[in-house]
């Protein structure tokens, strides 16, 4: 059977070669035997849709601006180089701010008005940046945001969410946030997003 063409073979005896195992998944292809994979062992998670977002703009699939571009290779760069410099990427406190969007959250306006907040791949990135990546004493390494789109890219809507993912769950006693323009009128935007996401 190794000279098949891509099958996999689980043994449920748990015998390989005359020596009793664990369970194991064997994948065979004409070219060549590949090693058994043993059923413990880690196997890497699969990449979430953020991940691949950075995967598309580096392999230039995704076309953006030089300095989103920048991010991306930082990002990857200091997942390997980042501890040397007292760095370190929390996944599971991004996909944390991530998932409170789609679990707490929804939108107020248009025709999604109701539904829940399912964050694009770009603003995924941007909060995974901004809320995984700690120094070492836990602090965030990023403290400021600058987001620059085109209109009606949400903007407004996910600023509205970072602020409410701050006041409420950010662990921060009595938080405190502000919107700030250079017009009132301007600054309620966000204010008023804000209080209908929590209203809603």
């Amino acid at each position: 059977k190794g000279h098949q063409n891509h099958f996999d073979v689980v043994d449920p005896v748990g015998i390989v070669a005359g020596r009793p195992r664990k369970i194991v998944v064997i994948r065979q292809t004409k070219t060549r035997r590949r090693r058994p994979i043993r059923a413990t062992e880690k196997r890497p998670r699969d990449l979430t849709a953020w991940e691949t977002y950075v995967d598309n703009v580096l392999s230039g699939d995704i076309i953006t601006s030089r300095w989103v571009r920048l991010a991306c290779e930082r990002h990857v760069q200091d997942l390997e180089h980042g501890p040397d410099r007292g760095l370190y990427f929390d996944h599971t406190e991004a996909e944390r701010n991530i998932q409170f969007f789609e679990r707490f959250l929804t939108h107020t306006k248009g025709r999604w008005a109701g539904q829940p907040f399912h964050l694009l791949p770009w603003q995924q990135f941007a909060v995974a940046m901004l809320f995984g990546w700690r120094r070492e004493t836990g602090a965030r390494r990023f403290n400021t945001f600058f987001c620059q789109v085109a209109r009606k890219n949400g903007k407004t809507q996910l600023l509205a969410g970072l602020a409410l993912a701050m006041l409420d769950f950010d662990g921060e006693p009595a938080a405190e946030i502000y919107f700030a323009a250079t017009k009132r009128d301007q600054a309620r935007l966000g204010f008023d997003e804000a209080a209908r996401m929590v209203k809603s």
